[in-house]
Order: C-alpha cells, then sequence, then structure tokens
C-alpha cells in the first residue's frame, strides 16, 4: 500500500479503486494501522479488502473481529490470546527488509495496560531457525509467552466485517445470554453475525430472561 505514497499519479490511481473507497468509508484505522506500524507494503489493497469482505477467523471459523496486521490475518479473540502464531519475536540483526517487519508505536496495550517502546518485530512464521533459538534464550520465564500477552497487540486492530450483500459494516455483536459466561461456547467474548447467531442458538437453546434455555 506504500505505493499510493510514492507520487501524486499512482496516489490517484489506488484511490479512484472501488475497495480503497470502501476501506476508507468503513475501516480507516486498519490503513492507519498498517502505515503505523510499517507494514503497508507488505500487501495489497486488494488482499486487505478480501480479508475485510470475510468474517471468519483464519484459523477456528468463528466472528473475527480483528486484523492481524504483520501477516494481514484475520482473527478472533480466542485465537489472539491464545495461539503461538499471534506472538512476534525479535529479529535477527542480518534480517533483510524483504520479509514482514513492524515497529511497535510506543503506548499502552492489553488489558494491564504494559507500557511498551518503539521495537521491530518479525512475524514468528517467517523466523529463521537462528532468530527461533534467539528468542527461546533470551526469555527468562515462560510468562513471556502467557495468553494475552501485550506483545500480541501490538499489530492488531479492530476490523468489521464488508457485509457486500447488504452494502454495509458490521462489527459483529455479543450474546446476551452468554454475557456472565466463560466456557466455550458460552462466552462473553464471542460474536456472531446474523446467520451464526442462529446457529448458536440452535447450539446452546433460545434465550429466556436473559439466559439459553438448554436444548
Amino acid at each position: 500500500m506504500q505505493f499510493c505514497q510514492a507520487n501524486r499519479r499512482a496516489t490517484q490511481i489506488i484511490r479512484s479503486l472501488p475497495e480503497y473507497k470502501a476501506i476508507v468509508k468503513y475501516a480507516p484505522n486498519v490503513l492507519r494501522g498498517a502505515l503505523a506500524i510499517g507494514v503497508g507494503n507488505f500487501f495489497s489493497v486488494g488482499t486487505l479488502y478480501r480479508k475485510l469482505r470475510r468474517y471468519e477467523c483464519d484459523d477456528c471459523g468463528d466472528f473475527a473481529g480483528y486484523l492481524f496486521l504483520l501477516s494481514c490475518r484475520r482473527v478472533c479473540h480466542f485465537c489472539l490470546h491464545y495461539d503461538m502464531a499471534y506472538l512476534p519475536i525479535y529479529p535477527g540483526k542480518a534480517r533483510s527488509h524483504i520479509q514482514p517487519r513492524m515497529t511497535i508505536v510506543p503506548g499502552l496495550y492489553a488489558m494491564i495496560g504494559r507500557r511498551l517502546d518503539r521495537l521491530a518485530l518479525i512475524d514468528r512464521a517467517f523466523a529463521t531457525p537462528a532468530e527461533r533459538f534467539i528468542y527461546h534464550n533470551r526469555q527468562t520465564s515462560k510468562s513471556w509467552e502467557r495468553p494475552g500477552h501485550p506483545l500480541r497487540y501490538v499489530s492488531v486492530v479492530r476490523a468489521p466485517w464488508f457485509n457486500t450483500a447488504q452494502g454495509q459494516a458490521e462489527w459483529g455483536f455479543h450474546c446476551v445470554g452468554c454475557s456472565n459466561l466463560s466456557r466455550f461456547p458460552r462466552h462473553w467474548r464471542r460474536k456472531f453475525t446474523a446467520a451464526t447467531f442462529k446457529e448458536h442458538l440452535e447450539e446452546c437453546g433460545e434465550i429466556t430472561n436473559g439466559r439459553h434455555i438448554d436444548v
């Protein structure tokens, strides 16, 4: 996407694309986030648009309310929170700049509000054996890899689903019957579309007085 910053003509071409206009209208934070951490040149506007046209998590298929910018993957809360694939690692000193690489925007991350400063990171899927060795040997405790570690959130933005059939962007919604529950499939953090919520009710039961009635 940084191609659109190269010259005026290129900018005009990019901005005339229907896909780009849709992203700017419904998900401008995705563009800002990608450029802010320096990954805007690793995927095209078309790739980003196709990701936003689907709502499924790339790993589990549940509604994915986030976009992991380092690899342009849709991800749900649970996979982001627990899957090691979404924990970036430090690059080696000789790392080529061709591979996906990001720089943290300084700020507070995760629910604990941990302060993180500017730091280069890479997607662990592209790490070399040497980088994985350095990563595992520089950690002093397993707390680094615990679920919900702040580094999991430095490359993530909230992302809507482009419902092209309805001509609108949807962010998903929570189930009121699961509002105080935390055991899958009844978990307060899950999100749904109208279609997936119907499946949820078939699996977990209709809702009466704010609670699921067991099927």
